[in-house]
């Protein structure tokens, strides 16, 4: 009987060794989930509020600018992003700044991984967008002026 005992013992003791092993394991988890779930939140508002800025220079001085503003679509369940500020100083222009600037722009949105970069545009810019590659048609813009 005495023999019983002791294996019955041990066998509880090595349950409860299990046991907290389960417990302790669970709470590193658990820990380590917080933490990462905390660095993608991090992350994610990060580039949520970035903006990135390109500027054409010539001879030292800024002669065109344009940005990207980067957001999450739930629509695309992916990262998006508008082309913005996109100007040319006159003298400048038809000197083909404006497709270095697209072009920076498109491609730091493909390196990015960035699912589609758009443009809002009046409708006497449409052509110049269209030959700098945004030729996508997704529907229309409106707009809610407070």
């Amino acid at each position: 009987m005495k023999g019983n005992r002791q294996g019955s013992l041990s066998r509880s003791i090595t349950r409860r060794s299990d046991q907290n092993c389960k417990i302790i394991l669970q709470i590193l988890i658990l820990q380590f989930c917080r933490q990462l779930v905390k660095k993608v939140q991090k992350d994610f508002f990060d580039k949520l509020r970035k903006i990135t800025f390109f500027a054409a220079e010539q001879g030292g001085r800024a002669v065109g600018m344009c940005s990207v503003s980067r957001c999450w679509s739930t629509f695309s369940c992916g990262w998006t992003a508008a082309l913005e500020d996109f100007y040319v100083e006159p003298a400048f222009r038809k000197k083909g700044i404006a497709r270095l600037l697209a072009g920076a722009a498109q491609r730091w949105c493909a390196e990015q991984g960035i699912a589609s970069l758009t443009v809002c545009c009046a409708p006497c810019d449409e052509g110049m967008y269209r030959a700098l590659g945004f030729s996508e048609p997704l529907g229309r813009t409106l707009a809610c002026l407070p």
